[in-house]
């Protein structure tokens, strides 16, 4: 059985080369900054669940206590007052998360 030795004295490049759309997509978001990327969470975090309301007021029929039914909630928030909000299972959140309003 005979020895070889094999020696590579010059490469073609080898592989498949990246894509250069792709290459530059990761260009770009590599590119942003940390209060960026902050901005960006914060954007898509108010688009998918809301912006926070604080509850001001709501109604219940007869004396109003901890037990009774509530049947709407008056919230004030970043888009302003918020009026007839439906509570969850007869009680009204102290805050809550609501919708944008366009």
């Amino acid at each position: 059985m005979r020895k070889f030795d094999v020696k590579v004295k010059k490469s073609n490049g080898g592989g498949p080369q990246p894509d250069p759309f792709w290459s530059a997509v990761a260009a770009l978001l590599k590119a942003i900054p940390s209060q960026g990327w902050a901005i960006i969470a914060i954007v898509v975090g108010v688009l998918t669940v809301g912006t926070p309301h604080l509850l001001i007021s709501y109604s219940c029929s007869g004396k109003c206590n901890k037990f009774s039914q509530q049947h709407d909630c008056a919230y004030l928030g970043v888009q302003g007052m918020r009026r007839n909000v439906s509570p969850h299972q007869g009680k009204c959140s102290a805050v809550i998360f609501l919708p944008l309003e366009f």
